[in-house]
């Protein structure tokens, strides 16, 4: 039993690890990629990121809450995770590392589902009875699975819609560029075209002019001769 429990501490104490200091979560703050970080972690992380709120393991990146970073939402769950292994640890030592209830000193094995708190067996019968229907028991190792497939699932999501968002920036930015190449190409087009009309009329211009000359020259003949025959 009490190397499971040990089992049980080490996992909640890696999943109560900040990924930007790797140490315990203090005051801990969650982003709606339900990754969660120490509050002045994360207010670092902003100010050497030029000021904007990205997500330091998966890079999604959030607005800034008005009144700063403290105002995002907390993880219920991890504060009374953290609460109770801070009065676990106040505890004797020699105690081993069974996480204990601060009112009771009995070993957590229980934990309440509406309240999202771990509790012990003498809760069960006082604080959190199940009967009254404003508490719901199920046991620590279940939970702390539960929370564990739950935050599983929410990784696979969010991975799943960075994926698709990815893959849809990929098409615009493709459709993009391709619109970029028919627009260059079409306005070549048309500088050709115009060259070839301002050829063409230039051409036209020129026979014209020529005609018109001709014309000219037929007509002063004429006009000559006929001074010539009257002089």
């Amino acid at each position: 039993m009490a190397s499971k429990e040990l089992s049980l501490l080490g996992d909640i104490n890696v999943k109560l690890e900040c990924s930007i200091c790797n140490g315990r979560l203090e005051d801990p703050k969650s982003l709606s990629c339900h990754h969660s970080f120490c509050l002045k972690c994360l207010e670092k992380w902003v100010q050497t990121n030029h000021g904007k709120l990205t997500c330091p393991i998966c890079r999604k990146e959030y607005p800034i809450p008005v009144g700063g970073l403290e105002k995002l939402a907390p993880n219920t769950i991890l504060n009374n995770l953290l609460e109770t292994i801070k009065q676990h640890e106040k505890k004797d030592e020699a105690k081993g590392t069974t996480l204990l209830c601060a009112s009771h000193d009995q070993p957590l094995k229980m934990y309440c589902t509406k309240c999202k708190v771990p509790i012990c067996v003498e809760c069960t019968a006082m604080e959190h009875t199940a009967g009254d229907g404003k508490h719901e028991l199920i046991n620590i190792v279940t939970a702390f699975n539960t929370f564990k497939e739950t935050s599983e699932d929410m990784k696979k999501a969010a991975n799943e819609s960075i994926r698709k968002t990815e893959n849809v920036l990929k098409v615009v930015t493709k459709n993009a560029k391709e619109l970029e190449e028919s627009k260059e190409a079409s306005l070549t087009d048309i500088d050709n075209q115009v060259q070839e009309m301002v050829q063409v009329i230039q051409k036209k211009g020129d026979e014209m002019r020529k005609k018109v000359e001709a014309n000219y020259m037929e007509e002063k003949e004429g006009n000559d001769i006929l001074l010539l025959l009257y002089i």
